[in-house]
């Protein structure tokens, strides 16, 4: 009975104590400066309008435009809300604020359909109404129309055939080319496939009529029809000819394209204009190596000349010398007969030299006897 608080319990420390009287002051402290605040602002308020009486309609407008721009002002230099922010993450916003919003965002799936009363008056209409003509059979499955596989699903397999041929290769070419010119293309049928086809079609008929209450009439045949690349003079004509394979082919196949788009000569840039500026010299110089030119003996000579100095110059341990401009003039023997001649002349217009002996051999000796 005689116990305290204080026996039990810690007593409060002073920092705490001391912080709470310190933000009671600062509560105090702002409030004490925004009911001033309020009231300088009411003063102006007051003060504006009794100046407002005695002034013009011109300097109330002013005075009016001035309020608007200081309102915008501080609404631009306040902290903008978290609606106004862009992406804000939840704990920089207050909590449920997400619920008190009508937020608009993007869906990447599907929307149901609307329910409305509309929808649902018109399938009531229609279950009435088949009611009353009594249409209770079910709803027939579609199936989807195979129109580009028809060919493919009803085309034969090729067999191949790894026996030897007792024909001749002459034999097999020509019964190839008696199909082409002719068209025959009469396959030999197995007698029990068809048997089993029509016993097949038969059967699947009566088990139809048996399984479903409507009649269901057979499925079309598909027509295969064979497309041949032949002119239309050969298909027309009924005695075969030769064609040439030239008349089958495409002008593109015939003729190489030319590489970019065609213009024309207004439509052409310089840069279009030289590129076939240098196209066409490339073409003339081309035909120029590959077609002889019509020239003189001595140019052609000349030109060979030159073309096996610049083959000689290429190659290694190859040494030209110039010879001297007279033995140059001087035409060379094209024949055996020719050179003899002028070797015979060259001898007649040269006399013979006789050899004088020196006596310089004596001065030499009688020099090496002295003392």
């Amino acid at each position: 009975e005689d116990a305290t608080y204080d026996e039990f319990f810690d007593p409060p420390t002073e920092t705490k104590q001391k912080k709470k009287k310190k933000k009671e002051k600062i509560e105090t402290e702002n409030n004490h400066v925004d009911n001033d605040q309020d009231e300088e602002n009411k003063e102006e308020a007051d003060d504006e309008d009794i100046d407002l009486e005695n002034k013009s309609e011109f300097e109330k407008q002013q005075i009016h435009l001035k309020r608007q721009i200081k309102s915008i002002e501080k609404d631009m230099l306040s902290t903008k809300s978290w609606q106004l922010t862009g992406e804000i993450e939840g704990h920089k916003r207050p909590e449920n604020s997400l619920l008190e919003e009508y937020l608009q965002y993007d869906r990447t799936t599907r929307l149901p359909p609307v329910i409305t009363t509309e929808t649902t008056d018109s399938i009531e209409d229609l279950i009435k109404q088949r009611i009353r003509d009594k249409a209770f059979d079910d709803v027939e499955r579609k199936k989807k129309t195979l129109h580009d596989n028809e060919a493919q699903a009803y085309k034969k397999e090729i067999v191949l055939e790894h026996e030897k041929s007792k024909m001749s290769l002459a034999q097999v070419y020509e019964q190839e080319y008696m199909k082409k010119q002719t068209n025959d293309k009469t396959e030999k049928k197995d007698e029990r496939h068809e048997n089993i086809r029509q016993i097949m079609q038969n059967l699947f008929i009566d088990l139809d009529a048996l399984s479903n209450f409507r009649f269901t009439p057979k499925p079309p045949i598909p027509e295969v029809t064979v497309i041949n690349n032949l002119p239309t003079i050969l298909v027309e004509e009924v005695v075969p000819t030769t064609v040439n394979d030239s008349t089958l082919l495409a002008p593109e196949e015939v003729h190489i394209r030319p590489k970019g788009d065609i213009k024309a000569d207004s439509e052409r840039t310089d840069t279009d204009k030289k590129h076939a500026r240098r196209l066409l010299k490339h073409k003339l110089k081309l035909k120029s190596k590959t077609q002889p030119t019509k020239t003189n003996p001595e140019e052609q000579e000349k030109e060979e000349k030159r073309n096996l100095l610049k083959k000689l110059g290429k190659m290694k341990n190859v040494r030209i010398e110039k010879t001297d401009k007279k033995r140059s003039s001087e035409k060379t023997a094209r024949s055996s007969t020719k050179f003899f001649q002028q070797l015979q002349q060259s001898t007649l217009i040269t006399p013979t030299k006789k050899r004088h002996h020196s006596d310089k051999t004596t001065i030499t000796d009688s020099k090496r006897l002295k003392l």
